[in-house]
């Protein structure tokens, strides 16, 4: 029942365990909207859930969404190292040139 999956989720939450739940949306709202991430399978967007993800009817789309938010995340930390690499080099040129009187071309 709905309320009883609400009920396991507050159990769960207060725990400290990030919760997501999947569900249509239709009958399982309060669990939905309880849930740390709330997956929406084949619905149309209302205004105002931004907690929600949407996908299609297919199940197995909530694992690919995982696998892309991962493969994301792993990007976004790979371009912060090589950004920080750039910039540190770029300072070091920088600071080495004023010094020495050197210009790097």
């Amino acid at each position: 029942m709905p309320l009883d999956e609400e009920k396991e989720i507050r159990k769960l939450k207060s725990g400290g365990k990030v919760v997501a739940e999947i569900g249509d949306g239709i009958n399982n709202a309060p669990m939905l909207a309880t849930a740390d991430v709330g997956i929406v399978m084949g619905l149309r967007c209302s205004k105002g859930n931004r907690r929600n993800i949407l996908v299609k009817d297919d199940i197995r789309d909530v694992v690919k969404a995982i696998e892309l938010s991962r493969l994301t995340v792993s990007k976004i930390r790979q371009n912060l190292v090589l950004a920080f690499l750039y910039n540190v080099l770029s300072i070091t040129i920088g600071a080495v040139s004023s010094i020495t009187g050197l210009a790097f071309y």
